[in-house]
C-alpha cells in the first residue's frame, strides 16, 4: 500500500479548532476503549464517514470521535484491509539506499 498523501485540511484552523472541541466532548478518552469498559487516552480524532468520500461532513460532531492511536489504526485496518505504512527515518550517519 502505498502511503496516503497529506490532506491540507488538517492544517487549517477549523479543523484544528473542532479537534480540540470533539477532544474536549469525549473527555479526551478513547470513545473505542471506553465502550469495553478501559479508560485510555484519546490522542486522535477520527471522521467516521471519511474525509476523502464525504467532505460534507468533515466538520460534523457526528462524523468524529476521540481514538487512541492503537485504535485509530484497528479502524483502518478494518476499513481497508491494510495498515497505514510510516517510512522509517534512517539514523543520523546512515545512508540509505533504495532499490
Amino acid at each position: 500500500m502505498t502511503p496516503s498523501k497529506h490532506n491540507p485540511f488538517y492544517d487549517g484552523w477549523a479543523w484544528r479548532h473542532k479537534r480540540r472541541y470533539i477532544l474536549q466532548r469525549d473527555k479526551y478518552l478513547c470513545q473505542r476503549c471506553l465502550r469495553s469498559g478501559v479508560l485510555t487516552p484519546a490522542t486522535l480524532v477520527h471522521h467516521i464517514k471519511p474525509l476523502e468520500d464525504h467532505p460534507e461532513y468533515s466538520l460534523d460532531d457526528k462524523n468524529l470521535v476521540s481514538l487512541c492511536n492503537t485504535c485509530h489504526e484497528q479502524v483502518h485496518v478494518r476499513a481497508t484491509g491494510h495498515y497505514r505504512v510510516k517510512e522509517a527515518k534512517a539514523p543520523p550517519g546512515v545512508r540509505v539506499i533504495k532499490a
